[in-house]
């Protein structure tokens, strides 16, 4: 995936001549498919206490969730708590259609975006580039600098967009139900079709002498003329020799011939992630800054009820 400056410069920028949804959700729409999985997968790669919990299951759980059936009915949960529905789902439904069309033109080898779940589990990447390269990180630059100059420029909304019945709660919970669940029951249909390299991680040796490919690996140990990647918690050796030297914890993609319980990679791709990981973060604290009149609104309105209390009590 591209990190969140690109996904909401790109955004911005393609919505612009239009000018018809709403900036609030549709910069929200931007990063949506990711909010819950690509969110819930950094804190559990980082913190150490939830890095038990990252199983081969959970991580193809959550790479469902990042689904256009998932996340269409997340827009519809968030639609029904709008005071505009219809602009709300408008504004979610552009970005988040547009963040899958970024998603799968980067580079993937033995991954993708399964955009037809769960009628079918293909894993699309049409391999435009990889994110690690120039041209991404100069689109990402540019993407950066237009966002400064729109939210400069640019006057948010201050009104809180949400709005609370108790029919509107039924429909929030019915969305998010069938975002959650839909997952789980497609899981094991989802690791068959060897999604994200899950039924090779089971099952290795039914691939003995066959081609594969895996994507975006952690090097769990690296020697002369071997490493050992982490996929899921499932360790493979991977044939290094002649290669220059790795260090452990760099996260590679690799494809090859499956044979004697070893990768023999005819390709190897180093991948750093520093600059999406950062510009990530750069994107979150932007979003925040679209969100954040309607917040302060929210929190000064609060604050004047409390105050207003007192003094009715004293």
């Amino acid at each position: 995936m591209p990190d969140w400056v690109l996904h909401l410069g790109a955004t911005r920028a393609l919505a612009r001549p239009f000018d018809r949804w709403e900036p609030r959700w549709l910069l929200l729409g931007a990063v949506l498919p990711d909010v819950v999985p690509r969110l819930v997968a950094a804190a559990m790669d980082e913190v150490p206490p939830l890095q038990r919990y990252g199983t081969l299951e959970f991580g193809v759980y959550l790479g469902l969730l990042h689904t256009p059936f998932c996340v269409a009915f997340l827009v519809g949960a968030l639609a029904a708590v709008a005071r505009r529905p219809g602009a709300a789902a408008a504004g979610l439904g552009f970005g988040a259609g547009l963040h899958f069309v970024l998603d799968v033109m980067q580079h993937y080898w033995g991954s993708g975006t399964c955009l037809w779940f769960p009628f079918a589990f293909q894993q699309v990447t049409w391999s435009v580039a990889w994110y690690d390269s120039p041209p991404v990180y100069a689109l990402v630059g540019l993407s950066a600098v237009y966002m400064v100059w729109s939210l400069w420029r640019g006057r948010m909304p201050r009104d809180w967009p949400f709005a609370a019945s108790g029919r509107r709660a039924m429909l929030l919970v019915a969305g998010l139900s069938v975002f959650a669940l839909t997952p789980l029951v497609c899981l094991e249909r989802a690791i068959a079709a060897n999604v994200g390299s899950s039924r090779f991680a089971r099952h290795p040796e039914d691939y003995e002498g066959r081609q594969i490919a895996i994507a975006v690996a952690t090097v769990d140990t690296a020697s002369q003329g071997l490493v050992m990647i982490d996929k899921a918690d499932h360790k493979f050796a991977v044939d290094w020799s002649g290669r220059e030297p790795v260090r452990t914890g760099a996260r590679i993609s690799v494809r090859g011939l499956w044979r004697d319980a070893r990768l023999w990679p005819d390709g190897v791709f180093i991948h750093d992630y520093r600059i999406k990981k950062a510009a990530s973060l750069i994107g979150l604290v932007m979003l925040l800054c679209v969100w954040w009149p309607s917040l302060r609104q929210v929190i000064n309105a609060r604050g004047r009820g409390v105050r207003s209390r007192k003094r009715l009590g004293k």
